[in-house]
C-alpha cells in the first residue's frame, strides 16, 4: 500500500528517504512544495525517484494470480447457469468449453496465435452459448476489428435475440457502413439516435455507440462516450479496448494511449495487439 494514497501500489517508486510510494502521489506531494519525508519527517533534498521494479513484479504477479482465481470461479458459476438454460449438457462439459474459449483468447492476446486462427477456433463454440454471452461480443468485436463483417453475422443474430442487446447490431452496422458510405452511415446513425434515444443511454450501448462514432470519424465524441462508459465499468478487459486505443491514435493523443496500454498490462497482463498500436 502507498503510505500517501492508502491504496494498492501500481507504479511503485523509491524516494531518497528509502520508502516506496505511488509515483503520481509522491510527485504531487513534492509539486505542492512539501520537502519533508511523509514517513520520517526529515528534509528531502534530492527529490529523484527510482522505479521499484522488484515490488512492481510482485504486485503484477499477485494481481494476475487473483484475477485467474476469480475468473475460474466465474466460469464455474457461468457453466452452472448455462446448464439451467440448457439441461441437455452437463456443467462439466460446459465448463470445459468455457475454459477452452478463455485459453484461445489468451493465446491471441499473448500473440501466440493470430486473430484469424483465434476467430476460427472460437467459431465452433458460438452455438453453445446463451444470447447474452461475453464471447459472442468478443467474437463480434474481433470480426469488426479486422473488417470481416459477414463472419460476425451469426454471433450478432444470436445477440440480437436478447432485448438488452437490440442496439448492438444496428450500431455495428453504422461502423461497417461508414467504411464505404460515410454520409449514409451518418444518416442511419442519426435516425437510430432519434428513434432509440433512451436505449443509447444504457451502459453497454454507450460502448457500442462510441465504436460507431469512431467509424464515423467523430473521434472526440467517441472518446466522450468511451469515458462515460468507463464511469460505470472502470476498466473493461474486453477486446473493445482496441477500438478505444484506435480512437486515441486517430486524435493523436499518444500520452493517453500509452497510459491505456500500461493500465491494461498492469491489471490484466499482456495484450500484444493493443501494445502494438502506435
Amino acid at each position: 500500500m502507498c503510505p500517501l494514497t492508502k491504496k494498492t501500489l501500481t507504479e511503485p517508486v523509491v524516494a531518497t528517504d528509502g520508502y516506496t510510494y505511488e509515483k503520481s502521489a509522491i510527485e504531487a506531494y513534492f509539486d505542492s512544495g512539501k520537502t519533508m519525508s511523509p514517513i520520517t519527517g526529515e528534509e528531502i533534498v534530492d527529490k529523484s525517484l527510482i522505479p521499484n521494479k522488484t515490488l512492481r513484479s510482485l504486485i503484477l504477479s499477485n494481481s494476475v494470480k487473483k484475477l485467474e482465481e476469480l475468473q475460474q470461479k466465474y466460469l464455474e458459476t457461468k457453466a452452472e447457469n448455462i446448464v439451467i438454460l440448457n439441461s441437455s449438457k452437463k456443467a462439466s462439459e460446459i465448463l470445459k468449453t468455457l475454459r477452452n474459449t478463455e485459453t484461445i483468447l489468451k493465446q491471441y492476446k499473448d500473440g501466440v496465435i493470430d486473430i484469424e486462427k483465434c476467430l476460427k477456433e472460437l467459431e465452433g463454440f458460438i452455438d453453445l452459448l446463451p444470447e447474452d454471452d461475453e464471447l459472442l461480443q468478443e467474437f463480434t468485436l474481433l470480426c469488426y476489428w479486422i473488417g470481416n463483417y459477414e463472419r460476425a453475422e451469426k454471433a450478432l443474430n444470436i445477440l440480437s435475440k436478447h432485448p438488452l442487446f437490440d442496439m448492438v447490431k444496428p450500431l455495428f452496422g453504422v461502423y461497417a457502413k461508414a467504411k464505404t458510405n460515410k454520409s449514409e452511415a451518418l444518416k442511419t446513425f442519426e435516425e437510430l439516435c432519434k428513434l432509440k434515444e433512451d436505449n443509447l443511454f444504457r451502459v453497454r450501448d454507450v460502448k457500442y455507440k462510441a465504436i460507431a462514432l469512431n467509424g464515423l470519424e467523430k473521434n472526440e465524441e467517441a472518446m466522450t462516450h468511451f469515458n462515460a462508459y468507463e464511469v460505470f465499468v472502470p476498466f473493461d478487459p474486453s477486446v473493445y479496448v482496441l477500438f478505444k486505443a484506435k480512437t486515441l491514435r486517430d486524435i493523436g493523443n499518444s500520452k493517453e494511449l500509452k497510459t491505456l496500454q500500461a493500465d491494461y498490462f498492469i491489471k490484466y497482463g499482456n495484450f500484444k495487439e493493443l501494445s502494438d498500436i502506435k
